[in-house]
């Protein structure tokens, strides 16, 4: 018995208007099967390749991040509201050699620009959660893959972003003019910023965007690296005391741990249950 399972999707108005795709077609590579291989294989396989633009109109890639599309791909489990992971069926594991074969075959087959090897690289490492009235900590990592030494120049900063992912305000930035890197080892850069920085600046805004990006002093190749914080309400404890019993009063202790450097005041608990409270109560 021949089994063949195939990848369906809405139609696009626009340039892809054809379907379904062949899930094993996707899996290998097979960008020049038909219907819009080459588009479901960029969903679930790609690498994320940033560049800068020059002055002169030049383009300069700076950042490949081959491990970041096509995580956990799922379907609703039958028979459950459970979730089924099913990226085995589109990929092999992530940063296995086979995995890397089949997308360089994909990519000779659309005849796509090789990334060229990276002189140096730049990681940014720090808690992708934020509890609101911490400080930043962050650390930068500087790579260099190459056979000589060298010294580059560093600019960090830290923009507040709205909901749609457009930046709010730019609150932080630091240069750092001469960061010596020996030939195949790393230097570390921290930034640090206190809360007191970014305090009065958040508003209702939830994510703040760390950005670094160097630039060799002697062949002015650059790198870069950025990260995203969540920025997380500390959490409200709900405690109760004693059993619970139908039409009988239950005491609840409710508690608030101040992740701030400094005191709150005339702060207000506003508490709802349904069938418990009548609207709403306030403590102040």
């Amino acid at each position: 018995m021949l089994s063949f399972f195939l990848q369906s999707f809405p139609c696009f108005l626009a340039l892809y208007c054809c379907g379904p795709a062949p899930v094993k077609a996707v899996k290998e590579g097979a960008v020049e099967m038909k219907y819009d291989v080459p588009f479901i294989y960029a969903e679930v396989n790609a690498d994320i390749v940033t560049s800068i633009r020059g002055m002169d109109g030049t383009k300069q890639i700076i950042s490949v991040k081959p491990r970041h599309v096509g995580q956990f791909i799922s379907t609703k489990t039958c028979g459950s509201n459970n979730r089924d992971d099913i990226t085995n069926e589109y990929k092999f594991r992530e940063g296995t050699e086979q995995e890397r074969q089949i997308f360089n075959e994909a990519r000779l087959r659309s005849k796509l620009q090789v990334a060229p090897v990276q002189k140096f690289q730049l990681q940014m490492k720090t808690e992708e959660l934020l509890v609101h009235g911490s400080d930043i900590h962050a650390l930068v990592y500087i790579t260099n893959n190459s056979l000589e030494n060298m010294v580059c120049k560093l600019h960090l900063n830290a923009q507040i972003l709205k909901y749609t992912g457009a930046v709010s305000t730019t609150f932080k930035e630091l240069r750092v003019d001469e960061v010596a890197i020996n030939k195949n080892e790393a230097a570390t850069v921290p930034l640090d910023i206190p809360f007191s920085e970014f305090a009065y600046l958040l508003e209702n805004h939830r994510t703040i965007k760390l950005t670094a990006l160097a630039n060799d002093l002697k062949t002015h190749e650059q790198g870069l690296a950025m990260k995203d914080l969540s920025v997380i309400s500390p959490e409200i404890m709900i405690q109760t005391l004693g059993d619970a019993y139908v039409n009988r009063e239950l005491v609840a202790e409710i508690g608030l741990h101040n992740p701030l450097s400094v005191s709150m005041h005339n702060c207000i608990f506003t508490i709802e249950g349904l069938g418990l409270i009548k609207d709403k109560e306030q403590i102040k």
